[in-house]
């Protein structure tokens, strides 16, 4: 055997030994895993355990109605002054502080908020009614509202969770439609199922358009019916306002009218009559100088005008406010004046009725603003 023979064989041998390695190896790694598997006692993947939820029970504090401690509804007034402590009411018949329910019934808007008791009954709502309570229930200065004030207490409720709802089908976009419409078909909902499979991808495209449309369409008039609600809530508030502002005027002017009418009849009462004509001219004489001292006007002290003139209504914020509350004062047959103030770079808007010329004016004034609710009043003198 020549050298090239010897080196072919030994080339052969050499391949050999190594499938025969090979074999010999890939059964040790056999055998290796079936004893893994006899050691563990499983041969095959456990099933899937079935989880069922149990009824869960939350317990939750939450405040509940106690009429039986505290409920009223009557009218409140907010003054128009800024008032600190947050969100409160204050009544006279209220024993102790509570937490109540504040809710303004012509709008039914409501708040939580503090109870107070109304130290002093004034004339007027008896509902005194803080800034802050009359900005979240929509109340305007000088403006009586009906009330619905309910005492609050707090309570430890039950509650039982519904039984969570399927995940909702995943929406099909028209960019995922245009990308793979094959896919968009096979995903279609079992009632959809048949008209799906029967539709083109260009139909299908055309019906989810068609569904997108009408769903805008929908949302629009939506938006569009709570505009005009708003509309028609705001006209409703505003003719409100101007009715509770005439009924003011009106009974302003009566009470005026009542006054002048009182004072004509009182001094016809007291003018004297007419005495007979007589035929003397001596008498007649004496009679016309006797009506003349009698009309001549007996001399009578003037009263003497008060110290300060003016009744301060309350000092405000901004020119709106003021406005506001002097619209309403003019309404009720009063002269008010809105007087800007500049102190420390702030500007202020003071109200202030008058002059008045006597004491017996100024306290007139007073009276007409403490009906209305104003019951802060301060004589300035200007």
């Amino acid at each position: 055997m020549d050298r090239a023979e010897t080196v072919a064989a030994k080339g052969s041998v050499m391949k050999t030994s190594l499938v025969v390695r090979g074999l010999g190896g890939l059964a040790a790694v056999g055998l290796l895993s079936a004893c893994e598997l006899e050691g563990t006692g499983t041969t095959e993947a456990p099933p899937a355990a079935e989880v069922q939820a149990g009824t869960e029970v939350i317990e939750r504090e939450t405040d509940v109605d106690a009429p039986s401690i505290f409920s009223a509804n009557e009218t409140g007034l907010w003054d128009g002054r800024p008032s600190f402590g947050g969100v409160w009411v204050a009544h006279p018949d209220a024993t102790q502080p509570e937490r109540v329910r504040i809710t303004n019934v012509s709008t039914g808007k409501t708040v939580a908020g503090a109870l107070f008791r109304r130290e002093r009954d004034f004339p007027g709502p008896r509902f005194q009614i803080s800034s802050n309570a009359a900005a979240a229930l929509g109340i305007l200065a000088g403006q009586p509202t009906e009330l619905q004030v309910i005492a609050l207490r707090r309570e430890t409720v039950t509650i039982t969770p519904a039984e969570p709802e399927p995940a909702p089908e995943p929406e099909v976009t028209e960019e995922v439609i245009e990308a793979a419409p094959e896919v968009a078909d096979t995903e279609a909902t079992d009632g959809e199922g048949t008209e799906a499979a029967a539709l083109t991808p260009e139909e299908l495209r055309k019906k989810r358009r068609q569904e997108a449309a009408a769903k805008r369409k929908a949302e629009r008039e939506a938006r569009i019916k709570a505009r005009e609600e708003e509309r028609a809530r705001i006209a409703a508030e505003r003719e409100a306002k101007e009715q509770a502002e005439a009924e003011v005027r009106a009974a302003a002017e009566a009470a005026a009218a009542a006054a002048a009418a009182d004072a004509a009849a009182e001094k016809a009462a007291t003018k004297p009559a007419a005495r007979p004509a007589s035929n003397d001219p001596i008498a007649a004489a004496a009679a016309a100088l006797e009506s003349v001292e009698s009309e001549a006007p007996a001399a009578v002290e003037a009263p003497k005008p008060p110290r300060a003139p003016f009744a301060q209504v309350g000092v405000y914020k901004t020119r709106e406010e003021a406005d506001q509350i002097s619209a309403v004062l003019s309404g009720a047959g009063l002269l008010p004046t809105v007087v800007e103030r500049r102190f420390l770079n702030q500007i202020s808007y003071r109200i202030i009725v008058g002059p008045a010329q006597t004491q017996s004016e100024y306290d007139t004034f007073v009276a007409q603003l403490s009906a209305l609710g104003y019951d802060g009043v301060k004589p300035v003198r200007r």
